[in-house]
């Protein structure tokens, strides 16, 4: 695509799955500076909440709870509503003895700031 329009494309975002590899070609090959930010697609984290999600939950009303709670963490614009729901459902799943799925989102999906900025929706608002 590059060699096809002749420049670099500089966007300011790339949103993709949560493989690495596609964003990394794509600043390897199209950008040098101006690297764009990293942002995971919100349907594709769903989805890897979801399925390990199930696996994970021993009991079947959890499940839904959990997506619920997911969903409503991922979708939140206010920061400081975030970390409130953020620590409810970790508290909720810890009350609920899910730590199998407590301990995945952790490590996946809250370990680092820089890994929670690419997924929730309340650190994509006016550039943050």
């Amino acid at each position: 695509m590059k060699e096809k329009i002749g420049m670099d494309i500089t966007p300011e975002y790339f949103i993709s799955d949560d493989d690495p590899r596609y964003y990394n070609a794509w600043v390897k090959v199209m950008t040098k500076e101006n690297v764009p930010r990293g942002l995971l697609c919100s349907w594709h984290v769903i989805q890897n909440w979801t399925i390990p999600g199930k696996a994970k939950i021993k009991k079947v009303d959890d499940v839904l709870k959990m997506k619920c709670g997911m969903r409503k963490i991922l979708k939140q614009t206010n920061v400081e509503n975030f970390v409130h729901l953020k620590e409810n459902v970790l508290e909720s799943l810890e009350e609920e003895n899910e730590r199998d799925f407590l301990n995945y989102i952790l490590k996946y999906y809250f370990q680092s700031n820089e890994r929670t900025v690419m997924w929730a929706h309340c650190y994509r608002r006016y550039g943050q």
